[in-house]
C-alpha cells in the first residue's frame, strides 16, 4: 500500500549580511559624444530602497587620471524593491586621440549575492573602451533597457537589453565574470551574441550577479573597425522554482511548501516500502546546513 508521509523540518537561516550598508545591486554606464572630443557621461544605479543610503554624487573614471563627479538627476521610481537613480556631470575633452578606458568602482554591493562570496566585502565595476580616432569617427556607447526587465517563464529568466546604438554601429554581446575576486558564474546561462538576449535557468533561489559586454564594431570602406565597448552589471532576482524533479526516476511524488521558506517548511513524499535514509538541505551556494535522518516503517 502507499503512505502518506510529512516530515516537519525547522531551519536556521543563516545570513552573510553584515551590519554595513550595502545597497547597489547593478550599474549601466552610457557615453555619449558631444562633439570631437568631447563627451559627456551619464549613470545608472540599480539600489535597494531600504537602506535609503544618501548618495548625492559619484565619482567617475575617464582614463587618464581625471576623476570627474556625476551628480544625483532623477529616480525613476521602486519596482520590487529596487530603485533607478541616474546620475550625470559636465562634459570632459580628451587631449588627443588614442585608447582610453572610462570606469565606475563602488565597494557597496549588496550582501548575500548567491554567485559572489562574501558580496557585501566585493566591489562593483564597469568600463568603457573608448577608442578616439577621427579616421573612424567618435563613438556614442549604446543605450540598453531597465535592468528590473526581467521576463519570467516557469524557471527560465529572460532579459534583453534591446541595446540601440545611435552611431548605427554592429553589436557585439558576450557574458564576462562580475568584477569580484571570489565570483562564481552560474551554470545554465546564456547570451544570443547578436540579439543580447540573456537566458538563464537557475538551480536554486537567490539572488545572482552577472555581466555581460558589448562590442561596437564600424563599418567603413567595407571593412569593420572595432571602435569600443561598454561593460554592464546586474542582479537576477530568482524568488521561486516550478517543479520539483529530484525524485522523479524512483516514480516519487514529492511537494516542499512554503516554497521559498527562511525558516519552517514541510516536506511531503509518497512511498510504497519501507525506507531509511536521510534529507540533505544545502543552501544557495551548495553548502550542506543540515542533514536530518528520516525513517519510515509502512504497515498495512
Amino acid at each position: 500500500m502507499k503512505k502518506n508521509v510529512l516530515l516537519y523540518l525547522s531551519i536556521l537561516y543563516l545570513s552573510t549580511t553584515t551590519l554595513c550598508s550595502q545597497d547597489i545591486r547593478g550599474v549601466d554606464l552610457i557615453i555619449g559624444n558631444v562633439t570631437g572630443r568631447t563627451f559627456q557621461a551619464g549613470l545608472i544605479l540599480y539600489t535597494d530602497s531600504v537602506p535609503a543610503i544618501n548618495r548625492p554624487f559619484v565619482m567617475l573614471n575617464w582614463g587618464v587620471s581625471n576623476l570627474d563627479t556625476l551628480f544625483f538627476t532623477n529616480q525613476t521610481g521602486v519596482i520590487g524593491g529596487i530603485c533607478k537613480r541616474a546620475y550625470t556631470g559636465a562634459t570632459f575633452t580628451y587631449p588627443g586621440d588614442g585608447y582610453y578606458i572610462i570606469s565606475y568602482t563602488d565597494s557597496f554591493r549588496i550582501a548575500d549575492i548567491a554567485n559572489i562570496l562574501n558580496s557585501q566585502t566585493q566591489p562593483i565595476k564597469i568600463i568603457h573602451e573608448n577608442i578616439l580616432n577621427a579616421f573612424l569617427g567618435y563613438n556614442n556607447s549604446p543605450t540598453v533597457s531597465s535592468q528590473t526587465t526581467i521576463l519570467i517563464n516557469n524557471n527560465e529568466y529572460s532579459y534583453s537589453p534591446n541595446a540601440t546604438d545611435l552611431d548605427g554601429d554592429s553589436l557585439f554581446f558576450k557574458l564576462i565574470p562580475c568584477y569580484s575576486s571570489d565570483y562564481i558564474s552560474p551554470d545554465s546561462i546564456s547570451i544570443d551574441s547578436l540579439s543580447g538576449v540573456i537566458n538563464f535557468f537557475p538551480k536554486q533561489i537567490g539572488t545572482y550577479s552577472i555581466a555581460y559586454k558589448i562590442e561596437e564594431w564600424r563599418l567603413l570602406s567595407g571593412q569593420h573597425y572595432f571602435i569600443g565597448s561598454s561593460t554592464h552589471d546586474m542582479p537576477i532576482v530568482v524568488n521561486s522554482l516550478t517543479g520539483i524533479n529530484e525524485f522523479a526516476e524512483h516514480n516519487v511524488q514529492l511537494s516542499i511548501f512554503p516554497n521559498p521558506a527562511k525558516s519552517n517548511f514541510t516536506i511531503e513524499f509518497d512511498l510504497t516500502e519501507t525506507k531509511n535514509g536521510s534529507i540533505e538541505i544545502k543552501n544557495i551556494l551548495g553548502q550542506t546546513i543540515k542533514i536530518t535522518k528520516v525513517s519510515v516503517l509502512l504497515t498495512i
